[in-house]
């Protein structure tokens, strides 16, 4: 199973679309995933649900909260 997994990142963006927080899954593996609904005729996103199980969870502070923004 471990040719099946991978690590990726989900990245919480602050009111200026910039990466304050990230958290990195390591050895993730999906174990369910909801219907796609996509239509060629309507341009809107396409969004899923998806369950995973994972490894590792790590959590980084990407930028310094306390410092003044000039």
């Amino acid at each position: 199973m471990s040719d099946y997994a991978s690590r990726f990142w989900i990245y919480g963006l602050d009111e200026f679309n910039k990466r304050i927080i990230s958290f990195e899954y390591t050895h993730s593996f999906p174990t369910s995933l909801s219907e796609l609904n996509y239509s060629n005729q309507d341009p809107s996103e396409i969004s899923c649900t998806v369950s995973f199980v994972f490894n590792q969870l790590q959590v980084d502070l990407l930028n310094d909260l306390n410092k003044a923004i000039c």
